[in-house]
């Protein structure tokens, strides 16, 4: 999967083209198409929304989070932000972080 740059863009390309479309095989042999998942899925980290979810997305929890430390210590906590786990594997997904107001 993948973090599209722009959701709403990405979303009306695939409801057009294919191209988006990948093949996989699972575990068991069986064989899937995927298309338009390859990135909804990881959007629901940033946009939890599109799931259903009222909770705040990572990007904003993290901002949110370091706007309730003293203001001296907020830049040298935003130098300090690491991505790890097993979803940093996607592809773009330090650009939600840095798009924060």
């Amino acid at each position: 999967g993948y973090v599209a740059l722009d959701f709403q863009d990405e979303l009306s390309e695939a409801s057009h083209s294919k191209d988006i479309e990948k093949n996989y095989e699972l575990p068991d042999g069986q064989k899937i198409k995927i298309g338009n998942e390859r990135f909804r899925c990881p959007e629901a980290l940033f946009t939890p929304s599109i799931i259903g979810q009222q909770e705040s997305g990572i990007a904003n929890m993290v901002y949110d989070t370091i706007m309730k430390c003293d203001i001296d210590l907020r830049g040298r906590l935003y130098r300090r932000i690491v991505l790890s786990g097993g979803k940093i594997t996607i592809q773009y997904s330090h650009i939600q972080i840095i798009k924060i107001d």
